[in-house]
């Protein structure tokens, strides 16, 4: 016959591991979502920053059309910098600000006294 003290001792050995060996993949658990969140939060803001320069030059190729058509769109007829185009747009249920700066008539002489827009959208 074996010892019933030699069960009594094993047993509670058992318990020890398997409290260990939960709390060892409870952490490598934690890890591996923690890891997922980062990823899915680096893809979307790798989506949000396409969406924003998507946005962006539509809005410039619409600012090129409104000069073209001398601005008289705009609530201030030959100021671009109140016209429609600008403003906020939302995509997706994320707001995206959209902002143009006239900084004045270029450097570059052969440009013929055309003004440099800066086009900013914030996310």
């Amino acid at each position: 016959m074996t010892n019933p003290k030699f069960f009594c001792n094993r047993s509670g050995m058992v318990m020890v591991m398997v409290i260990m060996l939960t709390l060892v993949f409870a952490i490598i658990m934690i890890g591996i979502l923690s890891l997922n969140v980062s990823r899915v939060k680096t893809g979307q803001s790798l989506v949000d920053s396409i969406k924003a320069e998507q946005l962006a030059a539509g809005v410039m190729y619409r600012q090129m059309q409104l000069q073209m058509d001398q601005c008289q769109l705009c609530p201030i007829p030959g100021d671009c910098s109140s016209c429609p185009a600008l403003g906020s747009e939302n995509m997706d249920n994320h707001a995206f600000a959209i902002s143009v700066s006239n900084q004045g008539a270029s450097a570059n002489s052969n440009l013929n006294n055309t003004n440099q827009y800066q086009f900013k959208v914030d996310f």
